[in-house]
């Protein structure tokens, strides 16, 4: 498991990487109610040439089984109404192993079928395997790609 700051990181590194490359993007806030955080429907809104993206993040310190519980079913719900609504809905995995990062970018649509079809509770490294990864170039994720991505 890795920490709440690597995925913090994570996210402030895909904003900045964004911005660099001509990207609006910005962070969903986190709603406070009565001293509790709850949980919100996804990270990063990102909108370029009429397209709108919601990303929800998550890091990784090695590359192993990813659980479909790290992504909460508001966080779905939130992608899907993005995806329904004309949009990308996507969830993105940083693998954070020291002197080398990636991010692995799937749609939700695709996150759903695996879950759906999956006998496991969490996606294999083999299958991990097969998402399409973007990696930093520079200092910056080339976050145009993720316009360009096949998607649903």
């Amino acid at each position: 498991m890795i920490s709440r700051k690597s995925g913090l990181r994570f996210e402030r590194e895909l904003i900045s990487s964004a911005k660099h490359q001509g990207i609006y993007a910005f962070k969903i806030p986190v709603v406070k109610h009565e001293g509790w955080m709850l949980d919100g429907a996804y990270d990063i809104a990102m909108l370029s040439g009429g397209v709108y993206i919601g990303v929800e993040c998550k890091a990784m310190s090695t590359r192993t089984s990813f659980s479909f519980t790290r992504v909460a079913p508001q966080q779905i719900a939130a992608l899907l109404a993005v995806h329904k609504g004309g949009g990308r809905g996507l969830v993105a995995i940083n693998i954070r192993i020291p002197r080398h990062q990636e991010m692995l970018v799937m749609s939700v649509v695709d996150f759903l079928h695996r879950q759906e079809i999956s006998k496991r509770k969490s996606l294999s490294v083999a299958e991990l395997a097969t998402i399409p990864i973007l990696n930093k170039a520079g200092g910056y994720w080339d976050v145009k790609e993720i316009f360009t991505l096949p998607y649903p």
